[in-house]
């Protein structure tokens, strides 16, 4: 589907958080209608945060563009459907353009990550097991509505699922739904209760699509982030493994990843108890529980919460953080495997913060440049190594 002026102005307006609700229609409408569409539009996102980071998108030279945009009709005639009688137009279009001009001169720039067809970042993405045993895939351009044990769930582009709608209705017995989140994606679910979970790559959750009685539990493999609607006549409860989370109304993260030592609980917001064996500490914000998984020894810390909470919002923060680490948050994000060439390699620390829209090129090149660390890509791998001097 060819675009016209307005749907471009509309899609700018949209990547960049300013579309009103009309705008936001049309363009959820224009993605949803197909693939093309689709893969047009995750182009422009990567490439906007592109020309953004590097600080290109708003030292656009109109005039220089609306030449370049004319010269390129004059190749292209198909493409003579739109006229460009005012600057405003040549801008638009520039955008567009630019586009492919600047995704031309990143690929020459790092010759040595040709990583985008290997690689690209996660999607809002997830898979949903119903009470029945019926899987739903769950995409950010699905607007619809999923029903279980008698009760709706919403499903909102770019929302995620929300099981508020017909919450009054009431269940005699719990009635389990799984979200399950694979490498490369990220979800959002409203609980019946109006709590709010972001899911990280490679995760799941159990949860009932209606709480009964007196307690709201939840089970989370995993990463986690959870912002609890209050209520002090039932307290929320949050399994990982042999560690219990329990809250009245609060904000923290759960990390329970099967290939740690420890399941760590940070606290960012209210107060929580956490659980294990027999022991239960009660934390504060800015405070974190780390429980070692074989012997469920609590070590209770203090630490900054944007390394533990940011990645619900598109930011990976990381200070002093292992290499190895490091790679283990890229491998879920981006989907791609490291390796190493020394077992030293793994250890040298990184202290700062890439956005996790970004093609993985740019945190890679944030590494390089800071370190004597090179990266080549070998099969479907990306293999760390060091210059050496």
């Amino acid at each position: 589907m060819s675009k016209n002026k307005d749907i471009i102005q509309n899609l700018i307006d949209y990547i960049r958080k300013e579309a009103d609700a009309s705008q936001k229609e049309t363009v959820e409408k224009w993605i949803a209608e197909d693939e093309a569409n689709r893969k047009e539009y995750r182009q422009m996102v990567k490439t906007f945060y592109k020309l953004s980071a590097s600080g290109k998108w708003d030292r656009i030279n109109h005039d220089k563009g609306k030449n370049i945009i004319q010269n390129h009709l004059k190749k292209q005639r198909k493409l003579q459907i739109f006229r460009y009688s005012s600057v405003a137009a040549s801008i638009v279009m520039l955008i567009s353009f630019a586009l492919v001009f600047y995704i031309n001169n990143i690929g020459k720039e790092m010759k040595q990550m040709p990583l985008s067809e290997l690689s690209s970042p996660g999607e809002f993405r997830a898979s949903l097991t119903l009470s029945t045993g019926e899987t739903v895939l769950l995409s950010e351009h699905r607007r619809d509505s999923i029903k279980d044990a008698g009760r709706v769930i919403e499903h909102e582009i770019d929302e995620g699922i929300n099981y508020q709608h017909n919450a009054s209705a009431s269940l005699d017995s719990l009635v389990y739904n799984t979200l399950r989140v694979a490498r490369g994606e990220e979800y959002r679910v409203v609980l019946a209760d109006g709590s709010t979970v972001w899911l990280n790559s490679e995760s799941e959750l159990k949860y009932p699509v209606a709480f009964v009685g007196n307690k709201r539990e939840v089970y989370v493999k995993g990463e986690a982030f959870f912002k609890v609607t209050s209520n002090k006549e039932k307290a929320f409860i949050v399994h990982a493994a042999d560690v219990q989370t329990k809250v009245l109304g609060t904000e923290f993260n759960v990390m329970a990843y099967d290939t740690e030592e420890n399941i760590e609980v940070t606290l960012v917001e209210g107060k929580v108890n956490v659980a294990a064996g027999s022991e239960n500490k009660n934390i504060l914000p800015g405070k974190q529980i780390a429980v070692s998984k074989s012997s469920l020894e609590m070590q209770e810390k203090t630490v900054d919460t944007r390394l533990y909470s940011s990645w619900k919002d598109g930011i990976i923060y990381f200070d002093e953080m292992s290499m190895e680490k490091l790679c283990e948050k890229l491998t879920r994000w981006y989907n791609i495997d490291f390796v190493f060439e020394e077992e030293r390699l793994k250890h040298y620390a990184f202290t700062g913060a890439v956005k996790k829209r970004l093609p993985i090129e740019f945190t890679l090149d944030f590494l390089r440049t800071t370190s004597s660390l090179k990266f080549t890509v070998e099969g479907d791998k990306i293999v760390v190594f060091e210059v050496k001097k």
